[in-house]
């Protein structure tokens, strides 16, 4: 065991310092959008299209209200395509150090009256970390001019630890970038200048109201004492050779869920030493 403690010194200095501590959590969307719900404003293939965003610190910023839409916000508010936001402004935070990872699921996620082949699974899996525990995402609600739903720089931190569970109600937004407010056609006039993102309400003139039209759920999949692994309340040697033991192997071991037991695991156990606790 010392043998490989120390192979592996220079591993856990340099995950310690760079990964620190990481958690997956799985995102779950609950579409209520119905005729009962909305009556009258519930198209055919009602869906909120891909979900388009990342995970990043609070020196990257995607959209917010108040603020006019970016070139991929508006690209995904009124053609419910995510490219531009991901591939190019989320990407380009991560190259800046800014955001830690894209996020981009390219099909629909549909409530239960609609259905199409276009439709995926509702849920899927991010990884956050110490350095860049927020998330922003966006879908466009279609078919719309410039209507979506999403979060923005939402923290999956809760004091000192993580969440266990955040469930967010997704109201809907509007982009700015169109004027057509009475019909979920596809664009309609553009407003020149583009007016700023903003969250619609009742007493917002649109065929489309406030209400809700479902959650987003987000579950912390790997627990903040998942490196206790004898289970005594304690992350401490034991816990560390017992994840050395199983070194580049998959089991409870593997607390990212990346398919191994390797730097980021150990970072993992490093970040909880101690009294465990969230």
């Amino acid at each position: 065991m010392m043998m490989r403690v120390i192979g592996v010194a220079g591993v856990l200095a340099a995950a310690s310092a760079v990964v620190a501590e990481t958690r997956i959590y799985e995102v779950e969307i609950v579409p209520t959008w119905s005729n009962a719900t909305h009556p009258g404003a519930f198209p055919g293939n009602a869906h909120f299209s891909w979900f388009g965003g990342g995970v990043h610190s609070d020196a990257a910023s995607f959209w917010s209200v108040g603020t006019p839409a970016s070139p991929g916000v508006k690209q995904m508010a009124e053609t419910g395509v995510t490219t531009i936001l991901v591939e190019t402004e989320v990407r380009a935070a991560v190259t800046a150090g800014t955001a830690l990872s894209e996020i981009n699921q390219t099909y629909w996620f549909c409530p239960p009256e609609t259905s199409s082949g276009s439709c995926g699974p509702l849920t899927f899996e991010i990884e956050v970390s110490d350095a860049f525990p927020l998330v922003t995402l966006a879908s466009m609600l279609g078919p719309s001019p410039d209507w979506f739903v999403g979060v923005s720089g939402l923290s999956l931190r809760d004091g000192e630890g993580w969440a266990s569970e955040l469930t967010i109600d997704l109201r809907p937004y509007d982009a700015g970038t169109r004027s057509n407010n009475h019909t979920f056609n596809l664009f309609g006039p553009l407003n020149s200048p583009p007016e700023p993102v903003s969250l619609i309400t009742e007493k917002d003139a649109q065929i489309i109201t406030g209400a809700s039209l479902g959650s987003m759920i987000f579950r912390l999949v790997t627990p903040a004492c998942a490196a206790d692994f004898n289970s005594d309340g304690m992350i401490d040697s034991t816990d560390l050779a017992s994840l050395l033991a199983f070194w580049e192997q998959a089991g409870e071991t593997d607390l990212n869920g990346d398919g191994t037991t390797d730097s980021g695991d150990l970072a993992m156990v490093l970040a909880g030493w101690g009294a465990c606790a969230g």
